[in-house]
């Protein structure tokens, strides 16, 4: 039996500056989002602000905005399988 896992293949990164809200439909055809800035706090869809990490990944949802507290630079890529 093949050994399956996920990867991420990157494609490219944004910077966000503060204050700024993205919408998610602008990443249609990424599946990753990477955040790759810390002490940065977001907002979806308007709720209140919570913490994010360096690191912290979340799966692309075309419906949503994001709005965050500082500038910060966010990594996009492909969530991709590979059989081993």
């Amino acid at each position: 039996m093949a050994l399956k896992i996920n990867l991420i293949k990157y494609t490219g990164a944004v910077v966000v500056l503060k204050g700024v809200t993205i919408n998610g439909s602008g990443y249609q055809s990424q599946s990753i989002l990477k955040m790759k800035s810390s002490n940065v706090s977001v907002s979806v869809n308007g709720s209140p602000m919570f913490k994010v990490s360096f690191d912290d990944e979340t799966l692309v949802d075309t419906t949503a905005t994001y709005m965050f507290d500082s500038e910060c630079t966010i990594a996009v890529g492909l969530l991709v399988e590979v059989q081993l």
